[in-house]
């Protein structure tokens, strides 16, 4: 097993090597850490939240495709059937998410 002062001696061929400036040891700090409730704690989005954005990117894929079908036939609302495509859409694949059964 290599010794700490080979470990060392490496470390700072490698920075010069690399053109860093040699790496300092890392310092303790005698401060006590934050407590948890002030740090922001992240936390995977719920089953809503997944729904809602795969329901929205769906809904905005159907709205995109019939505005672009519409817009090339000069006798339907583009814009109308859209909006249309999207709440449809929207609602079928928000409805899917949250009330299929878990198997």
């Amino acid at each position: 097993m290599a010794s700490k002062d080979e470990i060392d001696r490496l470390i700072a061929e490698a920075d010069a090597a690399l053109g860093r400036p040699p790496a300092a040891p890392p310092v303790r700090s005698r401060r006590e850490p934050a407590p948890v409730a002030d740090a922001a704690v992240e936390r995977p989005p719920g089953r809503f939240e997944a729904s809602l954005k795969v329901s929205a990117v769906s809904g905005g894929v159907a709205a995109a495709l019939v505005f672009a079908t519409f817009a090339v036939l000069p006798f339907l609302g583009a814009f109308s059937g859209a909006a249309g495509a999207f709440v449809a859409t929207f609602a079928i694949v928000l409805g899917q998410r949250l009330f299929r059964r878990k198997t």
